[in-house]
């Protein structure tokens, strides 16, 4: 019982922090090194970071079974412990969370490429920009 009033603090706590103030993105812009040299190094880097993505693809792709297995397991459990009641919030909140997690993080491809990138000689320029609530 306890674990489903901690769920239900963290997702009104989450959706109090989604629904107030601005929200923004960042645009990248790349431009490419100036020598022949430096544009087959990119190509390296593009190599990497493709290899990263696809390592995240496969982690995604054989956790999100596992996870959706642990649900089942607790789910079971909590039934065999005739906590009836709370156990299906239990199991949706579990399931929801494996749905949450079965996007891959691409981030660590992404700032490992950048830094590539700029080793080889290419710029990067960042800007942020407000996509949502920017009146405020």
């Amino acid at each position: 019982m306890t674990r489903f009033y901690i769920i239900i603090a963290i997702f009104l706590i989450g959706l109090a922090a989604c629904s107030s103030g601005p929200r923004y993105r960042t645009n990248t812009s790349y431009i490419a090194p100036a020598t022949v040299q430096g544009n087959s190094c990119v190509a390296s880097c593009e190599t990497t970071e493709q290899v990263c993505r696809s390592r995240a693809d496969d982690f995604v792709r054989a956790e999100y079974p596992a996870c959706m297995q642990r649900a089942r397991e607790a789910y079971n459990h909590c039934m065999n412990g005739h906590y009836t009641g709370s156990c299906a919030v239990l199991r949706q909140s579990d399931e929801l969370a494996c749905s949450n997690n079965s996007s891959p993080d691409y981030r660590s491809c992404t700032n490992s490429f950048n830094a590539c990138y700029q080793n080889c000689g290419g710029q990067i320029i960042q800007k942020s920009v407000c996509v949502r609530n920017c009146d405020g």
